[in-house]
């Protein structure tokens, strides 16, 4: 039996630019722009970094702000596409 990529690392296979390294907060495995930590998982919970500003011009629809001053959005980690679509704003955003 193989390995089965975690989500990071197929997030990683498909934002190269990227770099997975542990993150500043909880230690879990993360993605990072640089020096930005842009996402990083709480169990079954993604967050990504999308910034206050580009959270405010979508809808919320399957995700959530962390708090209402924070960077930080939280979605379902089952929901990969849509960690994906956030996590393109988010490079785009913090880049």
């Amino acid at each position: 039996m193989g390995h089965e990529p975690s989500l990071t690392e197929r997030l990683r296979a498909r934002f190269p630019e990227l770099d997975e390294r542990p993150s500043q907060f909880n230690g879990a495995p993360a993605l990072w722009l640089g020096r930005r930590e842009l996402l990083h998982l709480h169990g079954d919970v993604v967050e990504i970094r999308l910034t206050r500003k580009r959270a405010a011009r979508r809808d919320h629809d399957g995700f959530w702000l962390r708090t209402p001053s924070s960077d930080w959005v939280g979605l379902a980690a089952a929901d990969e596409e849509l960690a994906a679509e956030l996590l393109a704003e988010a490079i785009e955003a913090n880049g």
